[in-house]
């Protein structure tokens, strides 16, 4: 049992078999990735291929008010393909109006917002600038 993959960028991918275990060494030998099956599972064959992260639950959203400063954050654990945030103002009774955007940056994106809202949502976008999620409405605290 086990597998070795060559991969694009000259890298290689390695499965133990009835070990547990999968890494990755790049073209000089030296380990990139070493991780474990959970449990006691074990793997014939082990291959690196395309994965994209479609969450069940909306993205996360949170809003802190400091020195008169307003961060909204913005989070979608798992979320692939996500590139940008759209930070959406809830006005009293008027729709959602977009106020702010920033590229995706790690796993918690905090966004600057001027205007004094009280309430927002966020939207994750995709690199097509198409709607892919939209959190709960949050309100500001601090």
């Amino acid at each position: 049992m086990g597998s070795t993959e060559p991969l694009d960028n000259n890298n290689e991918f390695v499965g133990w078999g009835s070990a547990p275990f999968f890494s990755e060494y790049d073209a000089s030998g030296n380990l990139l990735l070493d991780a474990r099956l959970p449990g006691s599972d074990i793997t014939y064959r082990a291959t690196r291929e395309p994965w994209v992260g479609k969450p069940l639950d909306p993205p996360a959203a949170a809003a802190r008010k400091t020195g008169g400063r307003t961060t909204v954050y913005a989070s979608w654990n798992g979320a692939t393909d996500v590139k940008t945030w759209r930070v959406l103002a809830i006005t009293g009774g008027g729709a959602p109006t977009a106020v702010a955007s920033a590229g995706k940056s790690g796993f918690e994106t905090g966004i600057p917002v001027t205007g004094g809202y009280k309430t927002y949502r966020v939207q994750a976008l995709d690199s097509g600038g198409l709607v892919i999620g939209t959190s709960k409405t949050i309100s500001a605290t601090g």
